[in-house]
């Protein structure tokens, strides 16, 4: 596999984005991954409501964007 090229669950060639937003893509899923995780451990409704909707805020900013990408990531994350 050439480095940048991002190859998606289904096992197709992979996504035709530029490298860069790829690597973007999963540094925000890996920040995503992180928020849910940290919501579940949250102290109070304040932090855990705070937590979700920075969550929601970097998961809309992807659908938009690059859906089947996010939804291929979000759909590992449910098999793991």
């Amino acid at each position: 596999m050439k480095q940048g090229k991002y190859r998606n669950p289904r096992g197709d060639k992979g996504s035709k984005m530029h490298p860069k937003a790829g690597k973007e893509l999963r540094r925000d899923f890996e920040r995503w991954v992180e928020l849910i995780d940290l919501t579940g451990h949250a102290e109070n409704e304040v932090e855990r409501e705070m937590l979700t909707l920075r969550a929601a805020d970097l998961e809309k900013k992807w659908v938009r964007g690059a859906a089947e990408d996010w939804m291929a990531l979000r759909a590992l994350h449910r098999q793991w």
